[in-house]
């Protein structure tokens, strides 16, 4: 019988932490959990991933991949900024838990760096790209919108998550409306 390679144990056992946050939470995964789920045992979690911390690392930077080849594939650059905003902010499972791990976790922290960085180049790319297409000068660098573009769909999405409300919907309407006037000419 065939035997999944590493390289396959790792994507089912990422598979399966995706899932079980999904279903409940950051909190709700455990070593143990996860290996019950995959019908395996909880030493192969640990053996390919050392850390719950390592496995969050990779999950984060799995799903930003994801995010960031889906983006080059299908977005339209005249509606860049308002389709960053809706991808960035719901697909990342359990962005918030994982942004608050970062903060006291090394691993985490240096994984969620590394995406924001190129989230953040890809978009900027981007942008250029539709003003060049529209020979247009932006009047904000393309660098400092695309991190700003990030940066307020993470307050978006913390100031959800924590249950806020109030004021969100404008704040997001206005960015959104913002983002669109960078990139239409």
């Amino acid at each position: 019988m065939h035997q999944p390679e590493e390289s396959e144990y790792r994507e089912r056992l990422l598979d399966a932490a995706a899932g079980i946050i999904a279903a409940d939470g950051l909190e709700g995964l455990t070593a143990g959990k996860l290996a019950r789920h995959v019908g395996l045992g909880r030493t192969v979690v640990h053996y390919h991933f050392g850390t719950m911390d390592h496995l969050l690392a990779a999950l984060l930077r799995r799903s930003s991949a994801e995010i960031r080849k889906d983006i080059a594939a299908r977005f339209d650059l005249s509606r860049l900024g308002a389709d960053i905003w809706g991808e960035y902010t719901v697909s990342i499972p359990a962005a918030e838990a994982i942004r608050a791990r970062a903060l006291s976790s090394s691993v985490v922290a240096d994984a969620y760096r590394e995406v924001f960085e190129a989230l953040q180049v890809m978009i900027a790319d981007m942008l250029d790209e539709a003003h060049r297409l529209r020979s247009i000068e932006p009047e904000i660098p393309t660098g400092v919108m695309a991190s700003i573009m990030l940066m307020s769909a993470q307050f978006v999405g913390t100031q959800r998550a924590l249950g806020a409300d109030v004021g969100l919907d404008a704040v997001e309407s206005y960015m959104k409306s913002l983002f669109a006037i960078t990139t239409s000419s």
